[in-house]
């Protein structure tokens, strides 16, 4: 970990506009000395699901005041892929884990398996066994 102010987010920013499949990022990156190496950005620029996920935000001087904005945090991130809900391949079981979880109405072993369920559903989505996490 860093010290607050230190990057840590935007960092992850780029990562995650770098690898992102839902995007196009050439313009962000033009001028950029990796877009010098061609090879490497046609192998890896937009070219993977991400799940971007900060913890920033979530607070409380309690347990249960934290966990409340986590599972805040959660649902608005399912938001983000809901529409991996009309991929056929996609279990049905997990469609519906899914719903919970945008809902912010999931169970704690649903919150607690929440990233490895939107994980397997991408994989799925994107018919890919790699993955960037960030």
């Amino acid at each position: 970990t860093r010290p607050r102010r230190f990057g840590k987010t935007l960092g992850m920013s780029m990562l995650a506009n770098f690898f992102d499949i839902r995007k196009n990022s050439k313009e962000i990156f033009e001028g950029l000395e990796i877009c010098d190496h061609q090879t490497l950005c046609s192998e890896w620029m937009n070219q993977y699901p991400v799940i971007f996920l900060s913890l920033k935000d979530i607070d409380g001087l309690t347990f249960e005041d934290a966990y409340g904005q986590l599972v805040a945090q959660i649902a608005d991130l399912y938001k983000e892929y809901t529409y991996l809900l009309e991929c056929a391949e996609i279990d049905e079981d997990d469609k519906k884990i899914f719903l919970d979880l945008k809902a912010g109405k999931a169970d704690k072993v649903q919150i607690t398996r929440s990233l490895g369920t939107l994980m397997k559903m991408l994989q799925i989505y994107y018919q890919t066994g790699d993955f960037v996490a960030g």
